[in-house]
């Protein structure tokens, strides 16, 4: 089975909406193919975090636009420096069936992102669209910068979930003077 880290792309881009803070760039190559069942427990993923590490913040409900932005505009390959990935089908042989990629190992940047991804992990979709087709993934992306929410579908444990966030638009002012976002007030 070809390794699909181009169809997940569109996948990394909303793990770090809203991350913790920028990490450093990784030292080792994080491509590695590893078959297995959703289910299975995840072997341990060396340069993975430790399993009690805690994020400062806790996972955010939603992001802004201009975040949002940022991140896609960064590009997949800022993102994919963070974390390995590993195409799960649900058996081997003749016949077996693309399932998701499965989280094997991630930094505090993808951790602390927006949805709280962890090791083991398997997303299946983004907003209802499947990640295994490597044709698809530009136009998922793109369709990323005008989406008013970010729903991943996840197996966690042996259970599918969906895991939301929401996309807020700044208010914008338009005048004379062009257009411009309206900043927050503070109390």
């Amino acid at each position: 089975m070809p390794h699909r880290s181009a169809s997940f792309l569109l996948l990394l881009a909303v793990a770090a909406c809203t991350a913790c803070s920028s990490a450093p760039e990784p030292v080792e190559p994080r491509d590695r193919t590893v078959y297995g069942r959703p289910d299975e427990p995840v072997h341990n993923a060396g340069g993975a975090p430790a399993a009690g590490m805690t994020c400062p913040e806790p996972t955010p409900a939603s992001t802004t636009r201009e975040a949002l932005r940022r991140v896609l505009d960064d590009g997949v390959g800022r993102l994919l420096a963070h974390l390995r990935l590993a195409p799960v089908v649900d058996r081997q042989g003749p016949g077996a069936r693309f399932v998701g990629h499965r989280i094997v190992a991630l930094d505090e940047f993808v951790r602390c992102g927006a949805f709280g991804l962890r090791e083991g992990d398997v997303v299946v979709a983004v907003n209802g669209h499947g990640v295994e087709r490597d044709s698809d993934a530009m136009e998922i992306w793109e369709e990323l910068y005008t989406a008013q929410s970010i729903t991943l579908s996840v197996i966690r444990g042996g259970v599918e979930t969906e895991l939301r966030l929401v996309v807020e638009d700044e208010p914008i002012r338009i005048d004379n003077e062009g257009v411009s976002t309206i900043p927050e007030s503070t109390p």
